[in-house]
């Protein structure tokens, strides 16, 4: 059986992680991330740095699925990040072709950010 990651050799696959998406190759974050969430599901920054992968890497129909249980929790305990990840996912949706929802999120949160009354 092999040992969990130690919580610095975590931190070293982060720095990794967005080093690879810094510099433009998304592929290699999301390896790097996926790697993580094997060793740690829960890992919540892992979590959301892989909806950023994989709508850097253009993969729509991948981000908004990663995103879909984030929305229907987010506007529960609505702040910048989660808001900034919602975003990701109303130009999925966009991007999808489905852009009533997309209008009708991008409403929503503008709305729980007290944007528009």
């Amino acid at each position: 059986m092999t040992q969990p990651l130690t919580r610095d050799e975590m931190s070293v696959l982060q720095v990794l992680a967005f080093f690879f998406l810094s510099t433009g190759n998304a592929a290699a974050a999301e390896r790097t991330v996926r790697a993580m969430l094997s060793v740690d599901p829960q890992h919540e920054w892992a979590r959301q740095f892989l909806i950023l992968c994989t709508d850097a890497k253009g993969d729509y129909a991948k981000a908004e699925q990663l995103t879909q249980q984030l929305e229907q929790s987010a506007f529960a305990h609505f702040d910048a990040k989660q808001r900034a990840l919602l975003l990701i996912r109303a130009r999925a949706l966009q991007k999808l072709g489905r852009t009533e929802e997309a209008q009708a999120l991008c409403r929503r949160i503008m709305e729980a950010a007290g944007a528009v009354k």
